[in-house]
């Protein structure tokens, strides 16, 4: 095992802002990337400037 994943592995690792876009890469199926990755906490963001309050929960 590398110090790299010795370091993440005893690590609290996340992202605050994850943008969840589709039409970007970033989609619900990437998720699981994440917890492979050792990932222990992903805040999605379902919405980003350009969006209105309706078009987040569509």
């Amino acid at each position: 095992m590398t110090r790299a994943a010795d370091l993440v592995r005893s690590s609290l690792v996340w992202d605050n802002v994850w943008p969840l876009e589709p039409w970007a890469g970033n989609d619900w199926d990437k998720l699981p990337v994440f917890a492979a990755a050792g990932w222990n906490l992903l805040s999605l963001t379902i919405a980003g400037d350009d969006h209105d309050i309706g078009q987040a929960w569509d």
